[in-house]
């Protein structure tokens, strides 16, 4: 389970980076920045949508010190889709064997069948440790949240 003030687990997906190319994106990959990793349930639904034109808009002019990093069980072919339409600049990661998912104790059992996502956000520093979670996140703010917490740690770094 992921903890805060623990080291980040380490992990390689397949995504969507902010030109629209497929590459492969390792957590370890960005050491040295501060990396936003979060989780949502569905590309294109509305609170997914909010969430990730906030984190794009919010974070896009500081990509020199933080990555924001979007994970989902979507497809590749979906993420480029919601990317394209809502000029979503952060990539867009495809998690669908729910590995990373299962890594980050982000899915709730809803039945045998079926799992939910909890939308989670994890704020990692520059040299890879936890400093931040929050759970079943209510989109509505919670880009403003963790953009103060980033603050926080950057002011605690001087």
């Amino acid at each position: 389970m992921i903890e805060i003030n623990k080291k980040a687990q380490d992990f390689k997906l397949t995504g969507v980076d902010t030109d629209g190319d497929e590459k492969e994106f390792r957590l370890s990959d960005y050491n040295g920045r501060y990396i936003v990793l979060y989780f949502y349930p569905q590309d294109d639904t509305a609170a997914c949508t909010v969430e990730a034109v906030d984190f794009s808009d919010y974070f896009g002019h500081l990509a020199d010190t933080v990555i924001v990093l979007g994970v989902s069980r979507d497809s590749i072919e979906k993420h480029k889709k919601f990317q394209e339409k809502y000029d979503i600049d952060i990539p867009l990661l495809s998690d669908p064997d729910e590995s990373v998912h299962n890594l980050y104790g982000v899915l709730q059992a809803e039945n045998l069948e079926d799992k939910k996502v909890i939308r989670s956000t994890f704020l990692i520093d520059r040299e890879g440790i936890v400093r931040y979670i929050w759970k079943d996140v209510k989109v509505t703010g919670h880009t403003e949240d963790v953009l103060k917490a980033l603050m926080c740690l950057q002011k605690d770094e001087k």
